[in-house]
């Protein structure tokens, strides 16, 4: 077995939503997609040490997944 550290993304999809976290363990990401499809969709981003922002999104689910992605690898995650 390694010592490298392993990190876990935990994605919760909804009807129209998504939450990400990604966890090694403790909380490292937390994202939250509401309101997707909508013209009203907005991403949350939290990450410890930092203030929580907000921004409006577009797309679908799959586009939300793919924005959690570059999200991810923004953070170098």
């Amino acid at each position: 077995m390694t010592s490298e550290a392993r990190a876990v993304l935990a994605l919760n999809p909804g009807s129209s939503s998504l939450k990400a976290a990604v966890r090694d363990p403790t909380l490292r990401l937390a994202v939250h997609v509401e309101r997707l499809g909508t013209d009203k969709a907005r991403a949350t981003i939290s990450a410890p040490g930092r203030e929580p922002a907000s921004t409006p999104v577009s797309g679908d689910f799959d586009d939300a997944v793919a924005w959690v992605r570059a999200v991810m690898e923004q953070s170098a995650i």
